[in-house]
């Protein structure tokens, strides 16, 4: 909902200037708008901010250190004339949030290549097919 209000603002600020007021009008309707803008934002970071003061208790922090992974696996296979290549990528990443404002990511990539001469008849095969 809050997201939608902000929308809504943004819109009214962009659409602002072509509504024809008069310059004291648009100043000051801008300029609220504006703060209303910062203070809607203000308040969505605040909940956030406030649960990190208060936590003071080591479990709850240890808690939120909870690492978020991703492991993805891809594998490639590319022919061409005369070599077929096969690449097999693995990434993992780890993401690690240490404190509200510090998040630590480490990303691990390992690439295999593997790439295999064809012999010259399946080479001159591949030119006859083409």
């Amino acid at each position: 909902m809050l997201r939608n209000i902000l929308l809504g603002l943004g819109f009214f600020v962009a659409l602002l200037p072509h509504i024809g007021l008069p310059s004291s009008w648009y100043s000051a309707i801008s300029s609220v708008s504006g703060l209303a803008i910062v203070f809607l934002l203000i308040l969505t970071r605040r909940p956030a901010f406030r649960a990190s003061e208060g936590s003071a208790n080591s479990s709850e922090i240890s808690s939120s250190n909870r690492p978020e992974s991703l492991h993805v696996e891809r594998k490639e296979t590319e022919d061409r004339r005369d070599v077929h290549v096969e690449r097999e990528i693995v990434v993992d990443t780890e993401r690690i949030t240490q404190t509200p404002t510090t998040e630590v990511v480490v990303e691990k990539k390992v690439t295999v290549e593997r790439r295999r001469r064809k012999k010259s008849e399946d080479v001159a095969s591949h030119l006859n097919v083409s």
